[in-house]
């Protein structure tokens, strides 16, 4: 996503505020995105949780079509 003119700017003050504090923003943006996980970890927690089951489902209902084929394969020999 291109940035538009006003975030451009807020990015370039922002960066020119994280220099004159010595800060490297590369580094403070990487806190930031390390803030955000921290903060929704539960959300993250439950998001994988319930792709897992969904996964392992898939995964059953996957093996189910797989043995169907095969024996219908077998029986038709």
């Amino acid at each position: 996503m291109a940035l538009n003119a006003q975030q451009k700017e807020t990015k370039t003050l922002a960066m020119t505020v994280l220099e004159a504090s010595g800060k490297d923003y590369d580094q403070a943006l990487d806190e930031f995105h390390q803030e955000i996980i921290s903060k929704n970890n539960q959300t993250i927690l439950k998001a994988l949780r319930a792709l897992k089951k969904v996964g392992k489902k898939d995964v059953k209902e996957e093996g189910i079509k797989t043995n169907e084929k095969i024996e219908h394969k077998s029986t038709q020999q």
